[in-house]
């Protein structure tokens, strides 16, 4: 009985975590096939040091307690670009720290990418006022009658092989230089608008179905501690 019950429950976890995969594909393939008919539409491309600003960050020496012993100015780490908007801050520099630092203080509704390591070439989108380290180039358009910043922030996200391509080996690292070179396409401002629009409701659609996913295989993972701590309990019953 045990057995059958345990089958049962393997497969079911077997068909949501494939289902969670496949729902991670949906933008990412949504994205793919938008570019994909602007090339077909004939729709401009330009590199990025063409129609943006590009800065990196800077961390303030940790030595020096006073550097960091406010909430000035949120400071964002690689951590914070996970391919959605940044709503929070976790670290805080004073302004002291700022200005003996290498940071630059970035606007609301800034595009991040991550430049090395796990997360290179995952972006974030900014809030509110910030700072970041080292790690992380912020991009903000050079004319918003131009580029739209949330529009930049989806055309940045379709960049990633770019980055997981890099070099050979598993530590990866890109600098601001060959993130300037990168070339993007760049519609009339009333079509990014409508891909704005479109794909910010195609998230949140693909966010509720995730967290339904996530929830349903979390819940088949403890019905199945459940059972066999159960059948663990009979067992030491019987002897």
């Amino acid at each position: 009985m045990l057995n059958e019950k345990m089958g049962k429950i393997g497969e079911a976890k077997r068909l949501r975590a494939e289902a969670l995969t496949d729902t991670e594909k949906i933008l990412p393939q949504t994205l793919h096939e938008i570019f994909e008919e602007g090339k077909k539409n004939g729709w401009e491309e330009k590199t990025i040091s063409n129609v943006c600003i590009v800065q990196s960050g800077g961390t303030p020496s940790k030595t020096i307690p006073e550097y960091w012993d406010s909430n000035d100015i949120p400071w964002l780490r690689s951590e914070s670009c996970r391919d959605k908007k940044v709503e929070s801050a976790q670290l805080f520099i004073s302004k002291k720290g700022f200005e003996n630092s290498s940071a630059k203080l970035l606007k609301p509704r800034t595009t991040l990418i991550a430049l090395v390591g796990a997360t290179i070439g995952k972006t974030g989108f900014t809030t509110f006022e910030s700072t970041t380290n080292q790690n992380i180039a912020g991009l903000y358009p050079l004319d918003e009658l131009v580029l739209l910043p949330e529009y930049l922030f989806i055309v940045a996200q379709n960049l990633y092989l770019k980055f997981t391509n890099l070099g050979s080996g598993k530590f990866k690292m890109a600098n601001l230089a060959f993130v300037k070179s990168l070339p993007i396409l760049i519609p009339p401002l009333a079509e990014q608008q409508k891909i704005v629009a479109e794909l910010d409701a195609l998230s949140e659609k693909v966010r509720t179905l995730r967290d339904l996913q996530t929830t349903q295989l979390a819940d088949l993972k403890s019905l199945e501690k459940a059972y066999l701590r159960e059948a663990f309990q009979s067992e030491d019953v019987i002897e």
